[in-house]
């Protein structure tokens, strides 16, 4: 791959780590803060892949990369079930009800 094509990429996921930061910080639904969570995840996995393409990670980012893959859809299937349980018993999608789970 050529050095700017690594670059864009590279960039791509700064700007994808940007966006899920900021909703993660800055919204209060549960289904938004779940999937900034999945955007810092991708941004993470764009990152090794470009870094893999470039020659600058060997085989390991590869298996990093499957092992977010996993993490991740790991991640949305546990924060899905868990905004689906307490949208059936507080009816609201907002965060900041959500103190039950306080220890």
């Amino acid at each position: 791959m050529s050095r700017e094509t690594i670059l864009f990429a590279l960039y791509l996921s700064a700007a994808l780590a940007g966006v899920g930061v900021y909703g993660l910080f800055a919204r209060r639904n549960i289904v938004f803060v779940v999937m900034s969570i999945e955007l810092l995840f991708n941004a993470a996995i764009l990152a090794l892949v470009a870094l893999t393409a470039a020659g600058l990670v060997g085989l390991n980012g590869i298996a990093a990369v499957l092992f977010f893959l996993a993490v991740g859809v790991s991640e949305v299937a546990v924060g899905f079930a868990l905004a689906i349980a307490m949208l059936r018993t507080r009816r609201s999608a907002d965060v900041t009800e959500f103190s039950e789970l306080r220890g």
